[in-house]
């Protein structure tokens, strides 16, 4: 079984060049606790595939520091930021994994702050699906859903109608999107 751990929220964007300290400190305990299994590492907030590899050359010079064989992790990315639309073939070329975290992108293609007091965002707008369909049709990796998306009984249908195979889901939404996906 893989497991996926996303690398935290304190300055999602390039923490590595801010903050490599923790970067270094949360990358080893990660390698440290794969114990040689093959586990994912996912960057969120990745812009562009220079960006990734900046990433994944930071997690494997950290592995090198430590002497920690590092060839049975996969890396990849949540897809969170526009951009990745369109640039899925370079990305292509370099991640092995996707994972599309809705809530952030949502919220960015609507331009639109999740705990604003008065605007939303639709999580079921069309434009959400189409971005889902353009990343899960045109990436050549194992793509999922993570984000309230994955849990919301009106959106699973058309995730798997979309071809997505994989919902990152709450614990406590667990046994209902496993009722939901028996329905379909």
């Amino acid at each position: 079984a893989q497991e996926s751990r996303g690398l935290g929220d304190v300055y999602k964007r390039q923490l590595f060049k801010t903050h490599p300290e923790l970067m270094k400190e949360q990358l080893h305990a990660i390698f440290v606790a794969a114990k040689n299994k093959s586990i994912k590492i996912m960057f969120p907030m990745v812009s562009s595939a220079e960006e990734f590899n900046e990433a994944k050359t930071f997690a494997q010079e950290v592995a090198r520091k430590h002497q920690i064989d590092i060839s049975k992790l996969l890396f990849g990315i949540m897809v969170e930021v526009p951009s990745v639309l369109f640039l899925i073939d370079a990305f292509n070329e370099v991640v092995d994994f996707y994972s599309i975290g809705t809530n952030d992108l949502t919220q960015y293609l609507f331009a639109v702050e999740r705990t604003h007091t008065t605007l939303k965002t639709d999580a079921l707008s069309p434009v959400v699906f189409d971005a889902i369909k353009m990343i899960s049709t045109q990436a050549t990796k194992p793509v999922s859903i993570c984000g309230e998306l994955a849990a919301n009984q009106k959106a699973i249908s058309k995730l798997i109608d979309l071809g997505i195979e994989t919902l990152s889901v709450s614990a406590k939404s667990i046994a209902q999107t496993k009722e939901e996906i028996r329905n379909v």
